[in-house]
């Protein structure tokens, strides 16, 4: 049989296989080059969404360890605030007021609910790990850390309210009745209407002053 060939003295044959093989060459071509873009694709839009979770994850608020705390409320129910797992505090008859005065009695322990004891009768101190007091006054107390010390960033309370803070620190040993040498002085204070909340807290020298679960507690204060 006679093979027909082009001007150039190429066969249809070998033309046509040629062409067969250069558009087999440039189909794979393709599909490597399609192999790896896809998956670049696939993660562009996947790490744009990682992103925007990011953005969109709310803050974690200070009270959300809180909720699961002890409410407590004092018998006139003027206030109520969560008092942190582990903490034992004390309130004399008929008062509003709660105190500790045992850094040890305000320590955090996870799923011990928290105790108020009534007290009939007060006892003498120096210093106080934990006070809360209630009084239809809106002037600053005379605390030595509002009248010493310097106020600091204030905080907010999940009612909306500022909640301001003072310290001090001593540098000298008192006359008589008084914090030693060393102790870092905290007085928080709320005001809503006529009414205001003050909290104090003495940390002595050697002791630890973290105060991250007495902030997130007074944060929890409402006035009722």
């Amino acid at each position: 049989m006679k093979v027909m060939k082009d001007e150039d003295g190429f066969s249809v044959i070998e033309i046509v296989i040629v062409g067969v093989v250069t558009a087999a060459l440039i189909f794979a071509g393709w599909l490597v080059y399609k192999s790896n873009k896809t998956p670049k694709n696939k993660d562009a839009p996947t790490k744009v969404q990682n992103l925007q979770k990011t953005a969109d994850k709310p803050e974690v608020k200070a009270t959300d360890l809180a909720i699961s705390w002890l409410l407590y409320k004092p018998p006139g129910s003027e206030y109520e605030i969560r008092i942190p797992d582990g903490w034992k505090l004390e309130r004399y008859k008929s008062s509003s007021s709660v105190y500790s005065l045992d850094s040890s009695d305000i320590s955090y322990i996870k799923g011990t609910i928290a105790t108020v004891t009534e007290v009939q009768a007060g006892k003498d101190f120096s210093t106080i790990s934990f006070s809360l007091s209630i009084d239809k006054n809106t002037e600053l107390p005379n605390t030595d850390a509002i009248s010493k010390g310097v106020k600091q960033t204030s905080l907010t309370t999940t009612q909306g309210l500022v909640l301001d803070k003072y310290y001090f620190l001593t540098t000298t040993e008192p006359d008589i009745m008084g914090p030693p040498k060393g102790t870092k002085l905290y007085t928080y204070r709320v005001t809503k209407g006529n009414y205001s909340i003050t909290v104090n807290h003495d940390v002595l020298d050697m002791q630890t002053d973290d105060l991250t679960y007495l902030e997130k507690s007074i944060q929890t204060i409402k006035f009722l």
